[in-house]
């Protein structure tokens, strides 16, 4: 038995045994049977055939690296002359605004395709079908001779981006083992990191080249991640959640036997999500029908389960990420960057900052809470917005080189806040917070309505930047502040939680207090 092993299975005996010794914390019932079935047989988290599940997912994870890939992609290139000549933009204005936020719409417009895409033949197929969206139109940007045909393919870029989240995140979360959901989901989206990493190294390579080359290797370079998932994802196995909502017991009892249960139908962590299934799961529910959304306001559960899904969707994009990542370029010019491969340097650095952190903040997920970390996260960026206001704003009337370093110094402080906190959660809060007749629909609804939100940035921040110049982080310090406080008052904890046992903390009279009773 390797090290690593017992180490996990220390780390599970030092819960339980928290758990079990806290005799004032009530227990909803589907917590006591979790800690029963982990106490009577508990799985090996590196067992032969959960190794090849952690293979799966470590493949679905370049899903969210294809949208990291284009915020990162389209932080450089209106960096590149070439680029900047070819489709006639500056390095902020309208127009540049307009090509970026192309992307965006797409996302928005895929809403209604995006729930039948996860419901209707399986979150591989709509994974699939997102994949092959995303390689077509990756051709269609790179051969474009003008903003058209440009815009065009960063419309459908978006399009399918948005569906392939979907499924992806959704498919990882409802096949992995309960007690090691919380740290793989939180590492599905470190990939957005990634994939802003691989964009970053690859436009600052691409620099030197003459002409469109500069700017059109970049463009190919982002069919890689997604050509990856294409040929791989039908040899996943389908969700058993799925399996078991369309009438396939046999199947779903076969998966979680192979992957939960060591082999062992009668495992006590297989019985019970069977049984947790029949009981919370409907075989008509509204997943059924692509055009019913009432489960997400009927209820008071069904509210509290939407907003919590939203939090991090919205706090995402409007914590300032959002801006930092797409118009680097207009920001360093308020702290007197102007010169290309300055701005592609402080790009890269930037990205890599931002992809150790959020691999950080993903390891330390299931220490911290998800409720915690949304709220001090949205704390440190008021601060470092602050702090990138006052440096900025100095420089502004003195030309000081100290306040612009200081300025440029917490951009990086910034991302390094914002991707520990924040990007762990962002694909993982909101399939947690979604019961399974809502999660297909609702989580494209949810990247749909970010997205919303990115297009309000996408237009306005360059041109408030243009005109207000660092006047325009303000905003931000307030806007900060707001997330942080309403995440203390509406956050549901989800941490240690099976994601049928949250029907239970949702129906509760109030699901916060609920939620913040002892997990394991």
């Amino acid at each position: 038995m390797t090290t690593s092993h017992l180490n996990d299975k220390e780390m599970i005996d030092q819960k339980l045994a928290i758990e079990t010794t806290t005799s004032n914390t009530k227990q909803t019932p589907s917590r006591q049977a979790l800690i029963e079935a982990l106490q009577a047989e508990r799985p090996s988290p590196w067992s032969p055939n959960l190794r090849k599940l952690y293979m799966f997912c470590v493949i679905a994870f370049l899903c969210s690296s294809m949208n990291g890939y284009d915020g990162s992609i389209f932080g450089s290139l209106p960096a590149l002359e070439s680029f900047r000549d070819q489709f006639g933009v500056e390095k902020n204005g309208a127009k540049i605004g307009y090509i970026s936020a192309m992307y965006t719409v797409g996302g928005i417009c895929s809403l209604p395709f995006s729930g039948p895409a996860c419901d209707f033949r399986g979150r591989r197929w709509g994974t699939f079908i997102g994949s092959l969206i995303v390689v077509a139109c990756t051709f269609l940007s790179a051969l474009s001779h003008g903003v058209p045909q440009f815009v065009a393919g960063r419309f459908f870029l978006g399009f399918g981006v948005n569906i392939v989240r979907s499924t992806s995140s959704i498919w990882c979360a409802e096949v992995c083992p309960p007690a090691y959901r919380g740290i793989i989901m939180a590492f599905y989206n470190c990939t957005y990191a990634v994939g802003s990493l691989i964009a970053a190294g690859v436009t600052r390579g691409s620099a030197g080249y003459a002409g469109n080359k500069s700017w059109q290797i970049p463009l190919w370079c982002q069919m890689i991640c997604p050509g990856i998932v294409l040929i791989s994802v039908l040899f996943f196995p389908e969700s058993p959640r799925w399996l078991y909502s369309h009438g396939r017991e046999e199947q779903a009892l076969e998966f979680l036997a192979k992957y939960h249960g060591e082999g062992n139908p009668s495992h006590p962590l297989v019985q019970l999500q069977l049984q947790e299934y029949r009981e919370f799961i409907s075989l008509s529910g509204s997943d059924k029908r692509w055009w019913d959304f009432r489960d997400f306001y009927k209820t008071k559960a069904g509210r509290w389960r939407f907003i919590n899904a939203l939090i991090t969707g919205i706090w995402g994009q409007c914590s300032g990420n959002a801006v930092v990542t797409y118009y680097l370029p207009a920001m360093l010019l308020t702290t007197g960057i102007t010169d290309s491969n300055q701005v592609l340097n402080v790009n890269l650095g930037y990205t890599v900052v931002s992809t150790v952190a959020s691999y950080l903040g993903a390891s330390q997920i299931e220490r911290m809470g998800r409720r915690p970390t949304i709220i001090w996260t949205a704390v440190a960026c008021s601060i470092c917005f602050a702090c990138i206001t006052i440096g900025s704003g100095i420089f502004d009337s003195t030309q000081a080189t100290p306040a612009a370093s200081a300025g440029i110094a917490f951009i990086f402080i910034f991302g390094f806040c914002y991707n520990f906190g924040m990007t762990p959660l962002q694909a993982l809060y909101p399939v947690e917070a979604l019961s399974y007749e809502t999660r297909g629909k609702g989580v494209g609804l949810t990247f749909s309505i970010a997205h919303g939100f990115t297009l309000l940035n996408q237009f306005c921040f360059p041109i408030a930047l243009k005109n207000i110049g660092w006047y325009t982080y303000i905003v931000f310090i307030v806007w900060d502040l707001f997330e942080a406080a309403v995440s203390y008052f509406v956050s549901v904890e989800t941490k240690g939680h099976t994601l049928e046992e949250l029907s239970e903390i949702f129906e509760s009279p109030n699901p916060v207090r609920a939620s913040l009773q002892k997990t394991i």
